[in-house]
């Protein structure tokens, strides 16, 4: 699940355009701490990740690895390089640094926007214990 280089792929929609039609009875979250911003959601019956959000976010990030790899996605940049680990070195497969994470966040904002600012929520009820 994650890159030769430490990262994990992750495939971005807005909330408001993920559906789960076997509902969600079946994932449960985990949270670092209980005041964490961020959830990861798993299925209860295997721990496969299936996404992660953050409190206030109008996007969910899910797990790329949940598409069979001849229809995922294709990944388009990588966010967060300035927190891989010293001596890591990125491959120039994917655009990565300031000005294409500024671009990424417009994108978001715009998304926002179309929302007419809204943050739809997922409902999971469980909870993975720590």
């Amino acid at each position: 699940m994650t890159s030769a280089s430490g990262g994990v792929p992750y495939v971005l929609y807005r909330k408001d355009m993920v559906g789960f039609p076997d509902g969600t009875d079946s994932l449960a979250e985990f949270r670092l701490s209980e005041t964490s911003p961020t959830r990861r959601v798993l299925t209860t019956c295997c721990s496969t990740p299936v996404f992660t959000e953050f409190s206030g976010g109008h996007w969910v990030s899910l797990f790329a690895s949940l598409w069979p790899e001849d229809k995922r996605p294709p990944m388009q940049i990588r966010t967060q390089t300035g927190d891989v680990d010293e001596g890591t070195t990125l491959d120039a497969s994917l655009p990565a640094g300031a000005m294409t994470t500024a671009g990424f966040y417009a994108k978001l904002l715009a998304a926002w926007i179309a929302m007419g600012f809204k943050v739809p929520k997922i409902a999971v009820t469980r909870k993975f214990a720590a």
